[in-house]
């Protein structure tokens, strides 16, 4: 081994080992662990990257030393490779530390913030100064006509074309994923006489932690959709006030880098008793709300006697702005998930708030309405629980639904 190899070697176990401190400062299990008392989950897995890269390229340095020239060149080849992509590795958390510089870093309580600070940005830069030298060395070691790991002009063709060939297949995967990240959408995309106030649900098969959704009309994008919107890790959805009618909808959501769009028309006419019952439960759910949700939020279809299954699914699905496990149905018939696309796990002792809404009396365009909660574990199997009543009254006019409060107690509204 001569002289050139020894020192390409000594650079890349360099890098190796300082991209593996590095990743150790993201790992919270070490008292140097940089967050603090903030454990993200992502961040980690960079770590968790570093050091698995750090320890792949100190392995593979070995190879370097073996006696095969053909070893050697495919070694320092893929360890050049290596560094550009260590390089690549430093782009986020030297643009996060950027970003982030002085700010406190939290998803939790202020005592347990997290303060950003350039002085987080230098092991990240000495990791990209390092590798590019080490890129410097293997380069000259790969290239000089004096060095016996000299690639010839075919070989260096053939390096050439497999890194392209890399790439390419890098892309079209990334492509790939781009078009079909996603699991479910409701409506389907081209869907037509979407009720006006059905709730749109957008899922994706991986995790994400920072998403988004737009809603806005075809003709018009300035006309702000009113409604409101909730996602988890999974998925997002959006319950509108209620939507225009005859109109194209479009809907753009993204996910970490990933976006989708997708359109539909809603139907020429709203459902006025959705209207009515869509209203109510928007008035129980407005803030400033008390008590702890339960696991499940269930609504009580058995008062809805001449309503179709589409009608019960819709009111149901508009729930699902306040609670992200919701089923409906009724104690005897049993309860399905309003989100066809994922099932909400059911036990016998699931607790849950049933609410039961029931039309008392009907009075020209006035309406006399009780909510009845049921709240407890066992409640969807029929065992008893915690028990209140709500009783307004609703009138529609001027395009709303007026509403006054006859018997309600904030101490028990929405959860009990």
């Amino acid at each position: 081994m001569n002289a050139t190899t020894s020192k390409s070697i000594r650079w890349i176990r360099w890098t190796a080992i300082l991209s593996i401190l590095t990743g150790l400062l993201y790992i919270p299990y070490f008292p140097w662990y940089l967050l603090g008392d903030e454990t993200e989950s992502e961040i980690m897995i960079w770590g968790i990257l570093a050091i698995g890269g750090g320890a792949l390229a100190w392995i593979g340095s070995s190879l370097v030393a073996l006696e095969s020239r053909a070893i050697r060149q495919i070694s320092l080849l893929t360890a050049f490779i290596g560094m550009f992509l260590f390089i690549l590795g430093q782009v986020p958390p030297l643009y996060y530390w950027y970003l982030f510089a002085g700010v406190p870093i939290t998803e939790g309580s202020a005592e347990q913030v997290t303060t950003g600070s350039y002085t987080y940005m230098l092991p990240h830069i000495a990791v990209v100064v390092l590798a590019v030298a080490t890129m410097v060395v293997i380069g000259t070691e790969l290239f000089s006509t004096r060095s016996s790991s000299r690639l010839s002009a075919k070989q260096t063709m053939a390096a050439i074309g497999t890194i392209l060939f890399i790439l390419s297949g890098w892309f079209g995967w990334d492509k790939y994923q781009d078009a079909n990240w996603i699991s479910y959408t409701y409506p389907q995309h081209g869907a037509i006489n979407v009720p006006l106030y059905d709730t749109v649900t957008v899922q994706w098969k991986e995790e994400a932690s920072s998403m988004g959704m737009s809603v806005t009309y075809a003709d018009d994008p300035t006309i702000r959709v009113q409604g409101s919107t909730s996602g988890s890790k999974d998925g997002m959805s959006f319950t509108p006030d209620m939507f225009l009618p005859g109109k194209e909808v479009l809907v753009e959501v993204t996910a970490g880098r990933r976006s989708h769009s997708f359109s539909f028309t809603t139907a020429l006419e709203a459902d006025d008793r959705i209207g009515l019952y869509r209203a109510v439960l928007a008035h129980i759910f407005r803030s400033p709300q008390s008590g702890q949700p339960p696991e499940v939020l269930a609504f009580d279809t058995a008062s809805l006697k001449n309503a179709k299954e589409d009608e019960k699914r819709t009111i149901a699905r508009g729930l699902m702005a306040y609670h992200g496990q919701v089923v409906y149905g009724s104690v005897g018939a049993g309860f399905t998930s309003a989100e066809p696309s994922f099932l909400v796990p059911l036990e016998e002792q699931t607790e849950a708030l049933l609410l039961s809404i029931e039309i008392l009396e009907e009075v020209f365009d006035e309406y006399h309405i009780r909510v009845i909660g049921t709240k407890g574990p066992g409640v969807l199997s029929g065992m008893p629980g915690q028990v209140y009543e709500l009783d307004y009254t609703l009138r529609f006019q001027d395009g709303i639904w007026q509403i006054t409060t006859i018997t309600e107690q904030d101490t028990v509204r929405p959860w009990g």
